[in-house]
């Protein structure tokens, strides 16, 4: 081999040891395997709870559930008596951690009114709450709207849930009648 013959012999060397360093590093490798693209990763759909109305259409729909029947099926009061048994019985479906079995009108009065849940109200509405505490001997009653009208409540005589009075005939009876005041409390 001459000079010149090694030389080119070792330039050509050095080019291929050159190309192949360059094919190792700057070069993108070619898969040994045939490789599928791979799909961006999906979000995992869980289903979602139905969403719940609001509170106080909750508890009207649950009281709708209760009329013609009787709410307080414990009998812990007498039926001339069973109004806030019923009505708190009803609250406390929907609510559970509501006191059930509640017996006095100024009782379930009190629990509403210091209950953050519940707010008073001037109207009324369906699912509001409409408690004319008792006063003195007076005796108290209690019920569920069921409409910008009318209120079921505790029927003294049959002891069923029943839409017995209309808003006028409410105040006609609680505040002209019986002296009572008259409190509207509405869930959030």
């Amino acid at each position: 081999m001459t000079p010149f013959e090694w030389f080119v012999a070792f330039i050509m060397g050095c080019i291929a040891t050159l190309v192949a360093l360059f094919k190792t590093y700057y070069m993108p490798k070619e898969p040994d395997t045939e490789v599928e693209p791979i799909a961006p990763p999906t979000p995992e759909i869980k289903p979602t709870e139905p969403i719940k109305p609001p509170l106080n259409i909750q508890i009207y729909q649950e009281a709708r559930k209760w009329l013609g029947k009787e709410a307080s099926p414990r009998d812990l009061a007498a039926d001339e008596y069973g109004c806030a048994e019923s009505v708190s019985n009803i609250i406390n479906i929907v609510l559970p951690d509501f006191f059930a079995g509640i017996l006095s009108t100024i009782v379930l009065n009190e629990i509403l009114s210091e209950d953050s849940r519940f707010h008073t109200e001037l109207n009324i509405q369906a699912g509001d709450i409409i408690v004319s505490p008792r006063i003195g001997e007076q005796a108290g009653h209690c019920g569920i709207a069921m409409s910008d009208t009318k209120i079921a409540s505790n029927n003294s005589s049959t002891g069923l849930f029943e839409t017995n009075y209309s808003w006028q005939s409410w105040i006609k009876e609680m505040k002209d009648r019986r002296g009572l005041h008259t409190y509207i409390y509405r869930a959030r």
